[in-house]
């Protein structure tokens, strides 16, 4: 288990990509923010087997308290959407690394063991 929660992290520093609509003046600080996000979605295990790999894509809104509002976790997978949002829903994140009201999305790729 330990072997593909640390292949879940190096797959997800390698496909996780933020976009943003409307907003050029945060992309200077989108590679932080990226590193915080990957910290917050490592920190705990994901314990359901996946039978293949399942790419997910997220958006995200910041609050006007500099929180992450997730918005859409683009799969059917339950166990996923609670595992994402539980560990990224209302987590505070620096405030100059993106634009308060502002939406991003990502992808996260869960690979099975």
């Amino acid at each position: 288990m330990k072997n593909s929660i640390a292949l879940f992290v190096v797959v997800l520093l390698m496909n996780t990509t933020f976009v943003s609509a409307n907003n050029s003046n945060a992309t200077e600080d989108l590679p932080k923010a990226v590193k915080k996000v990957v910290r917050l979605l490592e920190t705990t295990r994901f314990d359901v087997e996946l039978e293949k790999e399942v790419v997910v894509k997220v958006q995200v809104k910041i609050n006007s308290a500099d929180e992450i509002v997730v918005l859409n976790v683009g799969t059917d997978n339950e166990a996923i959407k609670k595992f994402i949002s539980g560990k990224l829903n209302y987590t505070k994140i620096d405030a100059g690394q993106l634009k308060q009201g502002s939406e991003y999305s990502f992808y996260v790729t869960f690979k099975p063991e």
